[in-house]
């Protein structure tokens, strides 16, 4: 995977799917290799809690390995919270903005027309 400016991680509590943006108006790449599918019922809160935890993992790893340098979470309200709670400090510190709101159905053209406003300039 090359480096690239700035990751999207739309979630959940049941499905992750993380995107890629080299930057406002330059479209919404998804990374094909990297979603990730809860086995169990995402309207349990420790379920959720535990798939927060795996996603977060994921981010933090790929925040280790430098492979964004700003990072934007779009999920619902106690998705983006467990989110918020299980990032490394590190990985938190690469927020550039959130998005309070279930996208995972949405395509990568409509996702860039959420999410364009908190894209770094």
């Amino acid at each position: 995977m090359r480096p690239t400016d700035t990751w999207i991680c739309v979630a959940d509590g049941a499905r992750a799917q993380f995107y890629r943006c080299d930057g406002p108006g330059r479209g919404v790449d998804p990374i094909v290799n990297l979603v990730l599918v809860s086995p169990g019922r995402h309207h349990d809160h420790r379920e959720q809690a535990r798939f927060a935890g795996r996603v977060a993992s994921q981010l933090d790893h790929a925040a280790t390995q430098n492979l964004f340098e700003h990072l934007v979470l779009v999920a619902p309200s106690g998705m983006l919270g467990a989110l918020r709670h299980t990032l490394n400090a590190r990985t938190r510190g690469l927020v550039c903005g959130e998005v309070d709101k279930d996208l995972t159905r949405a395509t990568p053209r409509e996702l860039a027309t959420h999410i364009g406003d908190k894209l770094p300039h």
